[in-house]
């Protein structure tokens, strides 16, 4: 039969401990949960849901921004992993809208929400959600249709003995993209150097002209090395 795993002194434990609850059992009553969910928190291998964070706080007279730090690994007030200028908090601040979720999954969540104002109207949204590689808009989608597109013209791509750039058949030579795109274009591009796009000269290379340059790239490449091995 194997042993239930030893505790080493973890967090919850000892201020379950200091806060006088000598077993987990009245802890676990008070808080309307089982003794193997505390169990499982003190061995850090499941997290206190949001509904759960004020009352567990309340039972252990720990500070929440504490309980926060301890327990999620997280600081309220920190600012969102993703750029995006947004804060964690715990509490939604009156009058904000949730973006991507809604307050009966904030209940269950691990993690800190993201508050964001918008960047125009000032009204604050509340994410939940992050993903990796994403990013939170700083722009409502109110505000975010009134924008005016910009213009990007494609370079397209060279071709020895032209001076004049070639487009790959379907270019669309010209797009429009709002702020939020352009953003969302920038970052994508941190992870594909190879994808042309400059935001001042409002200039990019389509994926059509990007595709199209390469098999050209690797006749060329092939060529020169054949001359240099002809003049070696």
């Amino acid at each position: 039969m194997s042993m239930p795993r030893k505790l080493q002194n973890s967090w919850l434990q000892v201020a379950r401990l200091r806060a006088g609850f000598e077993s987990r059992a009245p802890l676990a009553q008070r808080l309307g949960i089982s003794m193997d969910t505390v169990y499982l928190w003190e061995l850090g291998k499941h997290r206190p849901p949001w509904e759960l964070m004020r009352p567990l706080s309340d039972a252990l007279t720990v500070a929440l921004t504490d309980l926060v730090e301890a327990l999620w690994k997280e600081k309220i007030g920190d600012l969102c992993p993703c750029g995006c200028g947004g804060t964690k908090v715990f509490d939604p601040p009156e009058g904000s809208v949730f973006a991507d979720a809604d307050k009966a999954q904030l209940l269950h969540a691990r993690m800190l929400p993201i508050a964001l104002p918008c960047a125009n109207c000032g009204k604050i949204r509340i994410y939940q959600h992050r993903r990796k590689n994403s990013h939170h808009r700083t722009l409502c989608q109110s505000c975010s249709r009134l924008e005016k597109p910009v213009p990007f013209k494609c370079v397209g791509y060279n071709l020895p003995n032209f001076d004049t750039p070639q487009y790959a058949k379907h270019c669309p030579q010209i797009i429009y993209l709002k702020p939020w795109q352009i953003h969302k274009r920038q970052r994508w591009q941190k992870d594909h150097p190879d994808n042309f796009f400059d935001v001042f000269s409002q200039r990019y290379r389509c994926r059509r002209c990007t595709q199209a340059a390469v098999p050209i790239g690797n006749r060329v490449k092939r060529l020169r090395e054949l001359e240099a091995k002809e003049s070696g």
